[in-house]
C-alpha cells in the first residue's frame, strides 16, 4: 500500500495528462517509423484520438515470439503471443502467431524508438 500510495502522488505531482502525451509521442514516433519498414501488419486503429500509446504488428511471415527474442537479444522488451485476447486475435487473423505489442512509457526515449525501428528494419 505504501508503494501504491507512492506512485499515485507521482502521478498526481508529474500530471496523468503530461505523462500519457509523453508515452504518445512516443509511440506515434515509432508508428511512423514503422509504417516505413518492408512487410510490416499493424493492428487497430492509429488514428484513433486518446489510444492507448500501444503498437502492435506483424512482420512478414515471423512468428510474433520469433521476433520478441531478437528484439530482447538487443535488450528491447516487448510481447508476443495472443496477449489473453483470444478473440481478437481471430478477428485479426492471428491466432497462431500472435502479434508482437509495443507498449510506451513516459520513461521510454526516442533513442529506444529509434533503436527498435533499427532492429526491426533490419529483421525486416
Amino acid at each position: 500500500l505504501a508503494a501504491l500510495s507512492s506512485g499515485l502522488e507521482s502521478l498526481r505531482e508529474q500530471g496523468v495528462i503530461y505523462l500519457w502525451r509523453a508515452a504518445d509521442r512516443l509511440a506515434r514516433r515509432f508508428y511512423e517509423g514503422a509504417r516505413k519498414l518492408r512487410d510490416v501488419v499493424f493492428y487497430g486503429d492509429y488514428q484513433m484520438a486518446g489510444r492507448a500509446p500501444i503498437v502492435t504488428l506483424n512482420l512478414g511471415q515471423l512468428e510474433s515470439s520469433e521476433v520478441a527474442v531478437e528484439l530482447a537479444d538487443h535488450g528491447i522488451a516487448v510481447r508476443a503471443g495472443a496477449h489473453c485476447a483470444p478473440l481478437l486475435h481471430r478477428r485479426f487473423g492471428t491466432v497462431e502467431r500472435g502479434a508482437v505489442r509495443f507498449s510506451f512509457s513516459h520513461q521510454n526515449t526516442e533513442a529506444e524508438v529509434d533503436r527498435a525501428l533499427e532492429v526491426l528494419d533490419a529483421l525486416a
